[in-house]
């Protein structure tokens, strides 16, 4: 009997539990404070007996995908975190240097726009006669130095470096200037001028006529950019011989065209270099693009614009844009170097204001 009425006490209780738990809870969301308290307190009695019916504790098996979600994430957050560093990038055309060219740096291009190293050569593609070629030549330097007081690079000095640099011009170049603007640049001309010209001449009573035509044409040595043509046009003009006549219409033609070339050709520069005079900086050797990219924010301490124009593991290219003199660049390369570790960089070569280094790497 006692086993019995045990049986019975058990299954009433069983009862009872299994009828909490079933029972309706929607109602609970009206009630005040106070339902709300016994509403809660209900929901820990239904949880209760769910789990004394069941066996297992709720919420476990939720808190385990919490804490398996809660590790994974945290794992996904640390490889997102690895593949989305970066090294901080810098922009090349910033400078710790003033926005603005100072007062120093403005006297200085005037004073190096007032000294230009002119050139002066004749077209080789256009056929001019060498006698009339060499005659417009002379009459151009002579102005150069009568008129505007600057020394230009003579003839004898153009054509020695052409028969000269040949081999040189492959190597370096690769033939990809011209050959006139490298001979330029060995030369360190900052203008370059080539000259076409054509002379007509006449008899007449026994006197002798001229009329000399063509043009000049203005390039930057630098880049070869065309900074301009001038027109060449004589009057005509009478002498006591042909040759007198053909002469005096060439000087006539060339002094008229001067005036214009150099006030032309200082202002584009003027305009060209108004970040800096330009420079051609070449790197060979150049594997590490953390390293270059260490150079070049060196660099921009003391230099105004750099532009990077190409880069490979093997080469890399720069235009450098300075209010400083060529024979001061090599100084400043090094000085940038020694600062990012990069001691065994050394100059390979140098023509007027292209520098040509290998990193060492």
């Amino acid at each position: 009997m006692k086993r019995i009425g045990l049986s019975v006490l058990a299954l009433v209780l069983i009862t009872a539990l299994y009828s909490c738990v079933s029972s309706p809870t929607s109602g609970a969301s009206s009630d005040d404070g106070e339902g709300k308290q016994t509403s809660t307190e209900e929901s820990q009695d239904k949880k209760r007996a769910r789990e004394l019916i069941t066996g297992r504790t709720e919420g476990s098996g939720a808190s385990s995908a919490v804490s398996g979600s809660g590790t994974s994430t945290t794992e996904t957050s640390k490889d997102s975190s690895k593949d989305t560093a970066v090294a901080p990038v810098d922009s090349v055309d910033e400078s710790d240097l003033p926005a603005e060219p100072t007062a120093a740096e403005i006297k200085f291009l005037e004073s190096y726009l007032a000294a230009l190293k002119y050139m002066v050569y004749y077209d080789e593609g256009a056929g001019v006669p060498t006698q009339i070629a060499k005659t417009a030549i002379a009459q151009a330097n002579r102005y150069l130095i009568e008129k505007m007081g600057v020394q230009p690079i003579d003839l004898e000095t153009v054509e020695k470096k052409k028969a000269d640099e040949r081999e040189a011009y492959k190597t370096e170049t690769g033939n990809s200037v011209d050959y006139i603007q490298f001979i330029a640049q060995k030369l360190n001309a900052d203008v370059y001028l080539e000259i076409s010209l054509s002379v007509s001449n006449e008899a007449n009573n026994g006197k002798y006529y001229s009329t000399a035509v063509g043009s000049m044409k203005i390039f930057n040595a630098s880049t070869g950019d065309l900074l301009g043509s001038i027109a060449m046009n004589s009057p005509k003009v009478i002498g006591n011989s042909q040759d007198a006549a053909t002469t005096n219409a060439i000087a006539a033609s060339v002094w008229m065209a001067m005036p214009k070339m150099a006030d032309q050709s200082k202002s584009l520069l003027n305009k060209a270099w108004r970040d800096g005079i330009r420079y051609e900086i070449v790197l060979q050797s150049t594997p590490d693009s953390r390293k270059m990219s260490q150079l070049r924010r060196q660099l921009l301490k003391k230099i105004r614009r750099i532009q990077q124009d190409s880069y490979s593991a093997q080469e890399t290219r720069w235009s450098v844009y300075t209010f400083k003199k060529s024979d001061t660049i090599e100084d400043i390369i090094y000085d940038a170097a020694e600062m990012v570790q990069m001691r065994d960089i050394y100059l390979v070569y140098s023509r007027g204001k292209s520098f040509v280094f290998n990193t060492g790497m």
